[in-house]
């Protein structure tokens, strides 16, 4: 049987669908007759062709995870080859700020960070802290004040790379729709742009003009500018553009609105994001300043009294206090550092969490399951048979039924683990499943479905690949069938997923007005999709940030124990001092 993959055709009105082969036409129209029907047209999937999918796609899996590993390595040896040690040298603060393209005011940073200090310096002359503490808690904010200014000025210089890029968008795609010319394109964006972007273009724009004989110019011309801002919508405008231009496509407006329409979508949602994140910034310096408040009222009605005046001079509260303020700055340059928006931008990698590899290796590759292994189950029934001795020896209850209890464990703990480990993988796949639905969504206008999914490839991730090299082979083998549209990722419960692969399966057959409908209901429903899956992926990439809300509540809990147990302490002092006193 020929390979409905080689050819690429647009699909027109009253043209055939190259991805199926006319002896199929019949079994279409059963097909969808059947569909209609709520039925399965082909019931069966030889098992052949879905042992060698899954082989396949397995090594494509370890190829890319190979690929995506070492990216990770290299990641870390040049984080290891930029010290640490220089993000709090001063002398260094200048020049980073000035690479952002930001004026350096020495004057400014000054002035803000001695009116920090004489916060500081107040709020612990109410805590009653000791001038050697107070010094600790001034070191401590002169360390942290380089690494707070560095990264206020890196979020607003990736806020800034931010606009470049929806500039950069606005303008290129309207341009390219009038005049589907990549070169013509360009030279009418670079004006409209600015900075690092207008950089970019004209360096793409260079190479085009000095490599006219490179057949792949174009590519690489895109690539130059996918090199400076490593963002996923840019590289779908690219890779559209390329889709169109090698097709020659005259069909192309609706794919061009359609893109358009979700990055329109995708701006709108980041920026929201954005206004989210910075509430919750606002939001912990409130929690913080509440929490200083609270203390400082606390250890001023305390030491008002008094029997308590001398409460404050205890070696245990100095202590406990230095480590609350500390640990309240500490946390704010936690903060500031994470709130860097590197994820503004820099959003296409191919480089997966960690914990998803795991868990992907962990149910697919390694092919573990819910159920207990042999040396589990001997080990709970030992423990069982010896909780049973114990109970009818009347041996003690409790640990009768803890050794019981270590029985149970022993069944289910692998349930546990592998529930965990597909949670994870069920995560990872529906961040994941949107993105990947929009890159085909894009290109139906000009590509088949199937040749649109196997185009779509390149941008996916390696778990994500991985299941689509098995559902292309089995829909090689029976295109007709819809089976492997019904089987993909069935065994994650997506509903949503499920829904979507039957609307690309009935899109095999529909006339180019039927498509075009069809497509924009697609691009639609999966906007919905896609802000959830941005969301969870922006979260993943900001993780914890949400977490420190409670930091500064459970340090002033902790400190308020601590203070409690330390009065105690001074109270049973203080009364038995004053019952020595009686007494003599």
């Amino acid at each position: 049987m020929k390979n409905p993959l080689i050819d690429v055709t647009e699909n027109t009105k009253g043209e055939d669908d190259t991805i199926v082969e006319t002896e199929y036409s019949e079994n279409e129209e059963d097909a969808f007759d059947d569909l209609a029907n709520g039925s399965d047209p082909v019931k069966t999937v030889d098992k052949k062709v879905h042992k060698k999918a899954e082989e396949e796609a397995k090594a494509q899996f370890l190829l890319r995870l190979e690929k995506s590993n070492e990216q990770r390595k290299q990641e870390k040896e040049k984080k290891k080859k930029e010290k640490w040690i220089d993000k709090f040298n001063w002398a260094l603060l200048r020049s980073d700020i000035e690479a952002y393209g930001y004026k350096y005011s020495f004057k400014s940073i000054m002035t803000k960070m001695l009116l920090m200090f004489a916060a500081i310096i107040g709020i612990c002359c109410v805590l009653k802290l000791q001038w050697i503490y107070i010094f600790m808690v001034l070191l401590i904010a002169f360390m942290a004040t380089p690494l707070i200014v560095r990264a206020q000025f890196e979020q607003m210089y990736q806020i800034r790379r931010f606009q470049m890029v929806t500039s950069y968008l606005d303008n290129v795609i309207p341009i390219f729709k009038n005049k589907p010319v990549l070169r013509s394109a360009w030279q009418d964006t670079v004006d409209l742009v600015d900075g690092e972007m207008q950089d970019a273009v004209n360096e793409a724009l260079d190479y085009l003009y000095t490599n006219m004989d490179d057949e792949n110019a174009d590519e690489t011309a895109c690539k130059i500018i996918e090199d400076h801002f490593p963002n996923s919508r840019i590289h779908a405008v690219h890779k559209m553009m390329m889709t169109i231009i090698r097709q020659n496509s005259t069909n192309y407006q609706a794919s061009v609105d359609n893109l358009f329409y979700d990055v329109s979508a995708w701006i709108q949602r980041t920026f929201q994001f954005q206004k989210d994140l910075e509430t919750k910034k606002t939001q912990l310096l409130l929690i913080c300043l509440i929490t200083m408040l609270a203390n400082c009222i606390f250890i001023f009605v305390y030491a008002t009294n008094e029997i308590f005046q001398d409460f404050p001079q205890m070696v245990g509260y100095q202590v406990s206090t230095f480590l609350f303020v500390s640990a309240l700055l500490i946390l704010m340059c936690a903060f500031y550092i994470k709130m860097n928006g590197k994820w503004l931008v820099d959003d296409m990698t191919n480089v997966m969490e960690a914990k998803y590899n795991r868990s992907f290796k962990y149910i697919v590759m390694d092919k573990r399951s819910a159920k207990p292994d042999k040396p589990q189950i001997a080990l709970s029934i030992v423990f069982f048979a010896i909780a049973v001795y114990c109970y009818m020896t009347g041996q003690n209850v409790v640990v009768t039924f803890m050794l019981g209890g270590v029985g149970v464990y022993a069944l289910i703990s692998n349930g546990q683990v592998y529930q965990s480990h597909k949670k994870n993988l069920a995560k990872a796949l529906e961040i994941e499943f949107p993105i990947w639905l929009r890159d085909v969504a894009l290109n139906l206008n000009n590509l088949t479905v199937l040749n649109a999914i196997s185009n779509s490839k390149v941008v996916a991730t390696p778990i994500m690949e991985y299941y689509v090299n098995i559902f292309l082979e089995e829909a090689i083998e029976d295109p007709s069938s819809i089976k492997p549209y019904n089987d993909f990722l069935s065994e994650f419960g997506l509903p949503d997923v499920k829904s979507s692969m039957k609307i690309l399966y009935t899109m095999q057959n529909l006339d180019q007005d039927q498509l075009q409908e069809q497509t924009n209901s697609l691009i639609i429903r999966n906007q919905e999709m896609l802000a959830k899956a941005e969301r969870m992926k922006n979260e993943d990439s900001v993780s914890g940030i949400v977490k420190f809300g409670f930091a500064p509540v459970g340090l002033f809990m902790l400190q308020m124990m601590v203070s409690m147990g330390l009065i105690f302490m001074f109270m049973m002092q203080y009364m038995g001092s004053v019952l020595n006193s009686v007494t003599m």
